[in-house]
């Protein structure tokens, strides 16, 4: 990239899209940040201006001046009750992205979910896919990107010591799924990281697929095994009890593309180190 570091715009900036913003300012500080959300918020806008984002939103119409168009755009708001989903990626490029300029690169966080894979075997980007209505979505959404010459990152499940899968199984109870089937993590730090890593190497990632996990699939049990280990879960582990019988489902993702292209690396590197080391 050069001195000049391009804009970036954040479209969905819940909790992911508000690390890469941070992310992204902490290495660049200076840079301009737009943040572009569905609702309109005041309290939320004026708490983010005084961290020198431009923010704006859908329902509150578009923001002054140019804060609606970027070199670089993230599109990362969720598919969750929107069944226009792909329609607003597609209108997102149209109305926010500047391919034309230097540094320019459009990534948009999908999801590993999509891979029809569930036998435990592994899956890169290249495996084969499956459309659901929620995958579906996501994959009408990568289209526009891909023929768009954006960039598209699978995650595998993003986690917080909070938040995550292991957070609703802890509440106890049982559950009608496989104790041993296999789930791939990257906590959400390392999530936005891979986000970073591209926006930086536009170059590089430009009509991409990168796939990206911390490396180390585990099963549902060793989750909550891990999580129990904490001080804030322990015990809780075993009034948990999956009911799903002893075969084995899920996937194990290959992340090697993202490593070797851009040099994302996970500074968490598993779930069960993170969970020992807070």
């Amino acid at each position: 990239m050069s001195d000049q570091v391009p804009k970036l715009l954040i479209v969905g900036a819940g909790q992911l899209g508000l690390l890469v913003a941070r992310q992204w300012k902490a290495a660049h500080p200076g840079a301009s940040v737009s943040l572009k959300f569905r609702s309109d918020n005041l309290e939320r806008s004026q708490t983010l201006e005084k961290e020198d984002f431009h923010v704006f939103s859908q329902e509150g119409g578009i923001g002054g001046g140019n804060d609606c168009l970027a070199p670089l755009v993230v599109f990362c708001a969720p598919p969750t009750g929107n069944p226009d989903y792909a329609e607003d990626i597609k209108n997102c490029i149209e109305q926010h992205w500047v391919p034309g300029e230097e540094g320019a690169a459009f990534v948009f966080t999908s999801a590993g979910s999509v891979y029809s894979e569930n036998c435990g075997g592994e899956v890169d980007e290249k495996s084969e896919t499956v459309r659901t209505e929620r995958s579906g979505k996501l994959l009408d959404g990568e289209e526009h990107v891909l023929a768009s010459g954006g960039c598209v990152v699978r995650l595998g499940g993003l986690y917080t010591v909070d938040g995550g899968a292991h957070g609703y199984w802890l509440k106890g109870g049982q559950f009608p799924a496989k104790p041993r089937g296999l789930i791939n993590l990257v906590h959400y730090e390392d999530g936005a990281r891979a986000v970073v890593k591209c926006l930086e190497n536009p170059g590089k990632v430009g009509n991409e697929v990168f796939l990206v996990s911390d490396g180390v699939p585990v099963s549902r049990q060793e989750i909550v095994d891990a999580a129990n280990e904490n001080e804030k879960f322990a015990g809780k582990g075993e009034f948990v009890t999956f009911t799903g019988g002893e075969d084995v489902d899920g996937k194990k993702y290959n992340s090697g593309k993202i490593r070797s292209m851009v040099g994302w690396e996970p500074s968490h590197k598993s779930f069960r180190d993170f969970m020992k080391s807070v």
